[in-house]
C-alpha cells in the first residue's frame, strides 16, 4: 500500500504468506506491489501518529495499536524464517517498515528509479 500498512493489511499478507508456506504445489513467493509507484512506505503513519498520541496521553499504547505492531513483528518473523525462496521486486520507494520486508526477503531487486530508505527505528 503506497500509504502505509494497516492492521488487515498486516494480517492480510501475513494469512496468504502462511498458506503459501504449506503449499505443496508453490516453490517460491513473489512479493511486489500491485500498481506501479511506492512498493510500501511502512507502517500506516496515521496509526503510528494515533499510537503516539494516545500513548502520551493515557501512558501507554492502545489495543488496535499493540495488536498492529504485534501483528507486523510476527509478519517479520514469518518472511525473515519463510522455508520457501521470497522474491521481493521494489517497483517504486520502500521507506521504514516497507524497506525492512524487503530486506528480510531472499532475493529482492529493484527498478531504476526504486529509493530504499530508513527514517525511523523500529
Amino acid at each position: 500500500r503506497s500509504r502505509g500498512m494497516d492492521l488487515p493489511t498486516v494480517n492480510d499478507l501475513y494469512v496468504r504468506l502462511r498458506n503459501l508456506e504449506v503449499n505443496s504445489l508453490k516453490r517460491f513467493v513473489g512479493l511486489t506491489a500491485v500498481d506501479p509507484g511506492p512498493f510500501c512506505v511502512g507502517l500506516d503513519p496515521q496509526e503510528l501518529l494515533l499510537a503516539a498520541t494516545a500513548a502520551r496521553r493515557h501512558g501507554r499504547l492502545p489495543r488496535f495499536s499493540r495488536a498492529l505492531l504485534w501483528h507486523y513483528q510476527e509478519l517479520a518473523h514469518l518472511i525473515a524464517d519463510f522455508k520457501k525462496p521470497i522474491l521481493c521486486q521494489l517497483s517504486g520507494p520502500a521507506s521504514d517498515a516497507g524497506a525492512a520486508l524487503a530486506c528480510l526477503a531472499s532475493f529482492s531487486g529493484a527498478y531504476d528509479g526504486s529509493q530504499v530508505s530508513v527514517d525511523s527505528a523500529f
